[in-house]
């Protein structure tokens, strides 16, 4: 990912709505890959890891969204 990244309301929307432990796991995991480029995904359960892909797809797409209206 590039050093830049976009988290809309809807990522928010939605890590807001997991049950806090879910929602613990899932933040940190974004913060530890985002922020310090650290694949930490193996400590994530089995749907934890399915909602953090979608999530992180969904930060991707908007990342790439915003990019291509800067041009």
């Amino acid at each position: 990912m590039s050093t830049g990244f976009v988290i809309s309301p809807n990522v928010l929307n939605t890590i807001h709505s997991l049950p806090e432990q879910e929602r613990l796991s899932i933040v940190c995991t974004l913060a530890g890959e985002m922020l310090l480029g650290v694949k930490r995904e193996e400590g994530l359960s089995p749907i934890e890891k399915v909602i953090y892909a979608i999530i992180r797809q969904h930060i991707e797409r908007d990342t790439e969204r915003v990019g291509s209206l800067a041009v």
